[in-house]
């Protein structure tokens, strides 16, 4: 099924328009359409790829989200990973993170995470892969950041 994502986050089991919000408060966090429960919201931003991780990710959706990621990293994506629901990342979520890290640099695309909490950036840094990604305060920062292709190295505006 092929879907608009533009600026609009979206469930990624059903493709429809999904409330951040009401998938945050709602019990559950089940999509209001597919009564499924979506690892990350997507949506498409000035050519962007972003992804918005929900606070909690189900061990069960881990295979679903690969998949997902997979489907998503093709040659040259412009990909950015919204953290800013996540209290703390499960070591599922950071092995998704790593995944994530290695697709995208054999498809030569970018890749930035943006919104960490203070205690996610300690989680990082603690595991020592805070070098490994470049982080933004925001996602409209990660969006707007200069990412030459060519290098796959972004110079972090900010980092928190």
């Amino acid at each position: 099924m092929d879907h608009d994502w533009r600026n609009i986050n979206a469930c990624v089991v059903c493709g429809n328009a999904a409330d951040l919000e009401s998938l945050l408060w709602q019990d559950g966090g089940a999509c209001a359409f597919c009564e499924d429960h979506p690892p990350y919201l997507r949506k498409v931003v000035d050519g962007v790829i972003v992804l918005t991780f929900l606070p909690e990710l189900p061990w069960k959706s881990g295979a679903r989200c690969l998949e997902g990621l997979a489907a998503t990293i093709q040659e040259g994506v412009d990909l950015v990973l919204n953290l800013s629901c996540v209290a703390v990342p499960s070591s599922l979520l950071l092995g998704i993170l790593i995944s994530a890290r290695r697709k995208v640099r054999t498809a030569h695309g970018t890749l930035r995470l943006c919104g960490l909490s203070a205690s996610a950036a300690e989680v990082l840094q603690t595991m020592q892969l805070r070098k490994l990604f470049d982080i933004y305060p925001d996602e409209l920062t990660a969006i707007k950041a200069p990412c030459p292709r060519e290098t796959q190295t972004c110079i972090a505006a900010a980092s928190p």
